[in-house]
């Protein structure tokens, strides 16, 4: 028999070499087989070649994000937490009764890379939202966004903090309302009442200088009370001075003609006061504001 070799690579220094004693074959003839062992020694593996199961293609083992042009046959694997856990397949949306792990995805393009997002989409038409489209008595479309309003034949009560809804008639009409009455409204009569209010000044007896306002504002009229021959009032536009500014000027006539009380409109407004002087006439009213 021919002397065997056996090489072996690197420094053995310090290994231990096993030998397995010799086999006899199945034929009779005896052959030595030699197996040797090394204990506590690194050998590198040159190449490892995977295949699949089924149709016996070799497995494209490369990075996830490498560019594919065809379909590949690509190595299963499990993605396992640091612990040794295999985290959960189950989609995120998933409802889950107990903690369970999932696995983290990224979503990439065609050639691998990740994808990041960059911008929001605009979103191109309010159908698909709460109130949006056009609808209602149809034809109208496009920007911008209307306001739409509900008709409730009786108002609705709100509560405090509620949202409520704009108010139509049967017509499409706003609504509105001041909610409480103005001043004078009397809906019952469907009219607004007006009045006339005013101040008054009662001069008994004759005087100069009968100073009804001192400052600007509107005489409505006069009332005498009682007729007195060739009795003279003079007003004047003035604070404080009966014949300061001449507005107007009442003589009675020698006999009484009319009768009195007389009630004499003036509706006058007066810029710096009110202030007559009285000559002959007594019980004189003054209606003013």
């Amino acid at each position: 028999m021919a002397d065997n070799y056996i090489v072996l690579p690197g420094d053995l220094t310090g290994k231990k070499l096993k030998t397995i004693s010799a086999v006899d074959s199945d034929d009779g003839i005896k052959k030595e087989k030699l197996v040797v062992g090394l204990e506590a020694l690194d050998i590198e593996i040159g190449q490892v070649e995977l295949k699949d199961a089924d149709s016996d293609v070799q497995a494209n083992i490369k990075a996830a994000n490498t560019a594919r042009t065809t379909a590949t046959v690509v190595l299963a694997t499990q993605p396992i937490d640091a612990a040794g856990k295999v985290l959960g397949k189950d989609a995120a949306n998933t409802a889950r009764t107990v903690a369970t792990l999932v696995t983290p995805v990224q979503q990439v393009a065609a050639d691998g890379v990740v994808d990041k997002l960059t911008t929001v989409t605009t979103v191109a038409t309010v159908s698909a939202l709460t109130g949006g489209g056009v609808a209602a008595n149809a034809t109208d479309s496009g920007n911008p966004v209307k306001v739409g309003g509900k008709y409730n034949a009786s108002a609705p009560t709100l509560g405090d903090g509620d949202r409520g809804d704009l108010e139509l008639d049967a017509n499409g009409n706003t609504k509105t309302t001041l909610a409480t009455q103005i001043a004078g409204e009397d809906l019952t009569n469907d009219v607004l009442k007006v009045e006339q209010r005013y101040s008054h000044h009662y001069q008994a007896a004759a005087a100069a200088n009968v100073v009804v306002k001192a400052a600007a504002g509107f005489l409505h009229k006069i009332i005498l009370g009682a007729w007195v021959t060739n009795g003279v009032i003079e007003v004047s536009d003035h604070a404080s001075d009966g014949d300061g500014n001449i507005m107007l000027k009442i003589t009675a006539a020698a006999t009484n003609i009319d009768g009195f009380p007389k009630e004499i409109e003036v509706n006058a407004s007066m810029v710096a006061g009110i202030t007559a002087d009285i000559v002959g006439f007594t019980d004189v009213t003054f209606i003013y504001r």
